[in-house]
């Protein structure tokens, strides 16, 4: 199977701004600084809400290139993105690890 990215300017989920185009991230209003590879994998997971994502896909998806995947590095780029997102001690809960398959965006609601 293979995704596709609609074109898009922006994707809103909840509390999160994500601007494809000049590949910024907000939260709360406040930009968010990621890594390219960082923001190619949440940009890509937000194009997608609720849709499963293998690791190997997210792995291709952010390595452009087909290959044995490295699900470690995986692991580590959504973990920083989850550590980049929790602001005021307020965990970004969004992205939800779907067990021995890979990861989806959920949307979630605001929590004030």
């Amino acid at each position: 199977m293979r995704l596709h990215d609609p074109p898009k300017e922006q994707t809103i989920i909840g509390r999160l701004c994500i601007d494809h185009v000049a590949r910024t991230i907000e939260l709360d209003g406040t930009e968010v600084k990621f890594r390219a590879k960082e923001f190619d994998l949440l940009a890509f997971l937000a194009l997608h809400p609720g849709q499963v994502l293998t690791k190997d896909h997210l792995y291709e998806r952010i390595r452009g290139m087909d290959a044995a995947s490295d699900h470690t590095t995986v692991r580590v780029h959504v973990k920083k993105i989850r550590d980049k997102l929790c602001i005021n001690e307020i965990e970004f809960e969004g992205i939800e690890t779907v067990w021995g398959v890979g990861y989806r965006l959920r949307i979630v609601a605001c929590i004030e």
